[in-house]
């Protein structure tokens, strides 16, 4: 703030009163027996700036996408629970080895009879073809659908 002679600013000493600054920022009392006794008096103006917003970036997958690898990588482990199963002749009166065998067949049964033999077997082990015939399969199908939701991930992102 001015004084009134435009000379320079007031500050306000809670224990002398009033002084004056000039523009050089000296410091001259209003009761010339008290000098003022502190230090220098500067005034500046803060300004806050605001903090940039960041670009939109994609920092790792997509919800749509961990889902995707989430449901193919259940069915991919189902599978493979069917074939090491079959191979060291799990005993399938057993209601976890029949529950395996049981849901892991709706993900086999597309893939039974593309090749002309579904099973090896030797003694009581067996190597299930079309159940590692379906394994690619479905990996080939993960891959498919990753690239599709991640091509409209992408242009949602940058609509």
């Amino acid at each position: 703030m001015r004084d009134e002679d435009g000379g320079g600013q007031t500050v306000t000493n809670p224990y002398d009163g009033p002084d004056t600054v000039d523009d050089e920022t000296n410091v001259s009392p209003s009761y010339p027996d008290q000098p003022y006794r502190g230090t220098r008096v500067v005034e500046r103006e803060v300004r806050e700036r605001p903090e940039p917003r960041p670009a939109v970036v994609r920092t790792g997958p997509s919800l749509a996408h961990r889902l995707v690898v989430l449901v193919f990588g259940l069915i991919q482990l189902l599978i493979l629970l069917r074939i090491v199963l079959l191979l060291v002749d799990a005993v399938r009166a057993n209601p976890i080895v029949a529950w395996v065998l049981d849901l892991s067949q709706l993900f086999v049964a597309p893939f039974v009879g593309i090749l002309r033999t579904n099973a090896l077997s030797a003694g009581g082990s067996t190597l299930d073809v079309a159940a590692i015939v379906a394994l690619i399969g479905w990996t080939i199908a993960e891959m498919v659908v990753l690239a599709i939701v991640n091509t409209v991930v992408d242009r949602g992102a940058l609509a």
